[in-house]
């Protein structure tokens, strides 16, 4: 077929190649092998390559004429403002009771979980906002990188992302299943992160 379009006298699509270079690759048809068509390739190449080169010189001209315009963005949306003032709220009532136990020496109920004090905190109207939707919301799980990441906690939200990324591999891919191991092995399972001072885990889990 391609002998018969390309290169052969009477070619519907004849390229142009030298009649020796025909005579050559006519001669080795029988049978037919992986180099068969080198001669022509080559030659093909050669007249492609300075039209080619033309296109990408027209190209970068045509992008220097383009005026870069510079400009800045920053992200906004109604929950991450709530998660940012929520967090300045948190903080100064950290320090308010922080200041009441030095104050009399009375530690705080020891009844009220954390996860109720700060559940309590949250606004009505945004309690229905689960992890789930907000990780199915491109956005918004942005935002919530963003507001991490302010807070130095994007780190989290990065091993969970992995974490939950491995867990999806089925385990007839043992390949990818290791090569994500490992990686999370090494990106988390270090002092700078799981075993240093501002690991997310206890002590009694990190031994285990």
């Amino acid at each position: 077929y391609l002998f018969a379009t390309y290169i052969a006298p009477s070619a519907t699509l004849d390229i142009g190649l030298q009649q020796e270079k025909k005579r050559e690759i006519y001669m080795k048809i029988p049978p037919p092998f992986e180099d068969l068509f080198d001669a022509a390739e080559e030659y093909i190449l050669l007249l492609l390559l300075e039209p080619w080169t033309k296109m990408i010189k027209s190209d970068q001209v045509a992008y220097r004429k383009v005026e870069l315009v510079e400009e800045t963005r920053q992200l906004d949306s109604t929950y991450l403002r709530k998660l940012q003032a929520l967090h300045k709220e948190t903080v100064f009532k950290k320090a308010e009771d922080t200041t009441c136990e030095i104050g009399t020496g009375i530690s705080p109920l020891p009844h009220v979980s954390k996860k109720t004090e700060y559940w309590n905190m949250v606004p009505e109207e945004y309690r229905h906002f689960n992890f789930n939707e907000l990780l199915n919301n491109k956005l918004e799980f942005e935002h919530f990188r963003q507001f991490l990441e302010a807070h130095s906690s994007s780190m989290d939200l990065m091993c969970w992302t992995d974490i939950e990324q491995f867990r999806r591999i089925t385990y007839r891919d043992r390949k990818q299943r290791e090569a994500k191991s490992i990686y999370i092995k090494n990106k988390y399972l270090n002092k700078k992160y799981f075993f240093g001072p501002n690991s997310p885990a206890s002590v009694s889990q990190q031994d285990q």
